[in-house]
């Protein structure tokens, strides 16, 4: 782990920007109070300030250098890649979904007792960013920035929003509250079940092969409800259209960062 923080507090997740506002003090006091779970994306959020053109008084490996020394000061926790916990849920694998962090990188050991515990090393993310707080940046890592800020600026929200507006037909949901709702209700009809699981399967982008595993898995169970099946893959799944619906009807605004933002929920 990054710290060393023995605090049992709530987890708080802690995007890029609630993380530049914070001072050493504050990072002291979060630190009696809460947790820290690091989303995955935080990590290349920081990262791809390698290449970012405006960082104020800072060069932009300052800037990198500055905000990993903040994580590395607080009690935290990297989190496991959501499409690896999706993938797992699909595959059958309990989630954890009580706010706590899913960590990697665990190794089952015996203690002389005789007990059976798990000892938790240093994930290549952690690892990493030791190594940013000491300006140490590999070409794989300068590629990768490129390539993220490549890509969040060609997010298109606005088009996504016009080329499906014509076709929605959803509800007429006036806010969030509202469209929540109704995702939460349709989504939970039993005859979208199957069709369901292809959407989630087609949204996150898996192959044939871990498609045909998961039916199969699916025709073995006697009660057909993705609730049940794969929890933690349908909220990342319902979380994903709350957003795109969000967009269409106007709830949501288009800038490309709010794609990314989704990214930690």
């Amino acid at each position: 782990m990054l710290g060393r923080n023995t605090n049992m507090g709530p987890s708080i997740i802690l995007d890029k920007s609630s993380l530049q506002t914070l001072s050493a003090r504050e990072i002291l006091v979060l630190n009696k109070l809460y947790s820290v779970t690091i989303a995955p994306v935080l990590i290349i959020e920081i990262l791809a300030d390698l290449k970012k053109s405006d960082t104020g008084d800072r060069s932009p490996e300052e800037e990198v250098v500055q905000l990993a020394s903040k994580l590395s000061q607080m009690g935290s926790a990297v989190n496991v890649h959501y499409r690896a916990l999706i993938q797992g849920s699909l595959a059958g694998n309990s989630i954890s979904m009580q706010r706590r962090p899913t960590v990697g990188s665990g190794k089952p050991v015996r203690a002389p007792d005789g007990k059976i515990g798990v000892v938790f090393e240093e994930t290549p993310e952690e690892l990493a960013i030791l190594r940013w707080q000491d300006g140490l940046f590999n070409d794989a890592e300068h590629a990768l920035a490129e390539q993220w800020r490549f890509s969040t600026k060609n997010i298109d929200l606005e088009r996504f929003k016009k080329e499906y507006k014509a076709s929605d037909n959803f509800s007429s949901s006036k806010n969030l509250e509202e469209l929540f709702a109704q995702v939460n209700s349709d989504l939970h009809e039993n005859d979208l079940n199957a069709e369901l699981m292809k959407m989630i399967l087609i949204e996150f982008g898996f192959d044939q092969q871990f498609a045909s595993q998961v039916f199969m898995r699916w025709e073995r169970i006697a009660q057909k409800s993705i609730q049940s099946f794969a929890p933690y893959a349908l909220y990342c799944f319902k979380a994903n259209l709350i957003f795109y619906l969000g967009l269409i009807k106007n709830l949501l605004g288009t800038r490309p960062t709010n794609r990314v933002d989704l990214e930690y929920v």
